[in-house]
């Protein structure tokens, strides 16, 4: 079975960081999963977002570049 698409993989880990009574209000995010999450907004909607990112689903996308997908209040 191959890897879940990059944005369910970011609102499964919204889930797993508000389930302990926090609201995640921005996501940061490393360059290779911004990039996986344009081709996939490009597959659903037909044209590519652009390099900066600037919401998934009310989430505000904060950074482009972090080490890891972080989550901030």
């Amino acid at each position: 079975m191959g890897k879940p698409p990059a944005i369910t993989e970011v609102m499964r880990l919204r889930g797993a960081f508000e389930g302990s009574d926090r609201l995640a209000s921005g996501v940061h995010l490393p360059a290779d999963v911004a990039a996986e999450i344009r081709w996939e907004f490009h597959l659903m909607y037909g044209f590519d977002p652009g390099a900066e990112l600037m919401t998934i689903f009310g989430l505000e996308v904060l950074s482009t570049d972090a080490p890891a997908i972080r989550f901030e209040e």
